[in-house]
């Protein structure tokens, strides 16, 4: 699964989602749609979603809202913040869904990706148990002494 990036303020997810959910529309519609990949039930059911988030959202723009309201929408977000992020991920980020459209949608893609280390060492390791949700470890390059850490495990 690829990492996008997903705003944080509700205002600009928002945005973000009504801005993924009209082009997606737009480009699924007509006589000769532009995009064919997307199934008619999954482009319902993403604007549906959208729906159901943004009567939610518009419960927050007015001040001040009890407890129940905050969880309800905090509710709504996370469920809504799935179901974009696996729509995204299904159907957006591979052909015929070009950088363009991604662009104009908003949808960035993280790197995330790690750099390689090469390990040119062979360690040598030793675990003890020291105390409760404690342990030893000793380790050691094979041709240097040993070192103690103390690692404690919850």
């Amino acid at each position: 699964m690829q990492n996008i990036y997903i705003p944080h303020n509700n205002t600009v997810f928002n945005q973000f989602f009504k801005d993924v959910t009209q082009y997606v529309v737009t480009k699924t519609s007509g006589a000769e749609p532009e995009w064919t990949h997307i199934p008619q039930m999954h482009r319902s059911y993403i604007t549906r979603v959208y729906i159901e988030w943004n009567d939610v959202y518009s419960l927050s723009l007015s001040p001040p809202h009890s407890l129940e309201a905050t969880k309800e929408i905090d509710y709504i977000r996370a469920r809504t913040e799935r179901a974009l992020i696996t729509f995204i991920n299904r159907f957006l980020l591979e052909q015929p869904v070009t950088e363009f459209d991604r662009d104009n949608m908003g949808i960035i893609k993280c790197k995330t990706r790690a750099p390689r280390i090469e390990a040119n060492e062979v360690v040598e390791m030793e675990l003890k148990l020291r105390n409760i949700r404690e342990m030893l470890v000793d380790f050691w390059n094979s041709d240097s002494a040993p070192k103690q850490n103390r690692v404690s495990t919850s």
